[in-house]
């Protein structure tokens, strides 16, 4: 159909080969299994110019409407990926880049040249998510942020002491007797102290000091 209208729209056979950087005897080709096709003769020749027959306008008229819709749906099936444009501001925990964002950064990329991952690594626990887009975050269960958030993936936290701590203070046989003992842990300002609820003051990690 491509070939038929470039005949049509470039005025001769030649000119159509020129256009469609095809060879003279290919275009006629075409046009021969087009006819034999359809049945019907659509161009009439003459050694100077090449017209339409009733048939051949009919059918033009139509073949351009086709390829026309096709083109449309072409351009506006890859336009959802190439329209995707614009600079994302993410924030996320060292081991949530390095687990999550880094192995799906080049694929994300190659599949949407047209948006640039701002990525920001923040230790903390819970930054200031106004200044992004996008936040992945480790936070405790329950937590509540005020904000639009879905499960990823979910992890459990395992208390250890060193065989020394046990010999000097013994080793709790329920979770309340953790508030008899003496914790190293992250400090999370959002985070209730659910694993040590200590009576003690608590060491956390980065503090000042260390006590055994």
């Amino acid at each position: 159909m491509k070939v038929f209208l470039a005949v049509v729209d470039e005025g001769g056979f030649t000119a159509a080969a020129r256009h469609l950087s095809m060879t003279v005897p290919h275009v006629t080709r075409h046009i021969a299994a087009l006819e034999t096709q359809l049945g019907t003769r659509l161009l009439q020749r003459t050694t100077r110019s090449v017209s339409l027959t009733d048939s051949g306008e009919r059918y033009a008229a139509r073949v351009r409407e086709i390829l026309e819709s096709v083109e449309a749906a072409v351009a506006e099936a890859q336009s959802t990926t190439s329209a995707l444009q614009g600079v994302p501001r993410i924030v996320a925990a060292p081991a949530l880049t390095d687990a999550l964002i880094a192995p799906l950064a080049a694929a994300f990329n190659q599949q949407y040249p047209g948006i640039a991952l701002d990525v920001y690594v923040d230790p903390q626990p819970v930054p200031d998510l106004n200044r992004y887009d996008l936040g992945f975050l480790q936070v405790p269960e329950g937590f509540d942020a005020a904000i639009v958030a879905r499960t990823l993936s979910t992890s459990e936290a395992i208390l250890c002491a060193a065989p020394s701590y046990i010999a000097r203070h013994g080793a709790p046989s329920t979770p309340q007797a953790l508030a008899e003992h003496l914790c190293a842990a992250p400090h999370t300002p959002s985070a209730s102290q659910q694993f040590c609820p200590v009576a003690q003051p608590a060491i956390h990690a980065g503090g000042a000091g260390a006590r055994d």
